[in-house]
């Protein structure tokens, strides 16, 4: 059994979509908005040169 957990690195429009559908109706909307921000925030392609 591999115990570490691998986190990706890069945004995955098909897995990362699905992920948002589902927990939109398990968490509050401030929440998700502040996932959203914290991702955009992080984001390399988003970022000033």
């Amino acid at each position: 059994m591999d115990r570490f957990e691998s986190v990706p690195t890069t945004w995955d429009d098909v897995r990362d979509g699905q992920f948002f559908r589902i927990v939109c109706h398990l968490l509050e909307a401030h929440a998700l908005e502040g996932a959203s921000a914290l991702l955009a925030f992080n984001d390399s392609e988003l970022a000033a040169s």
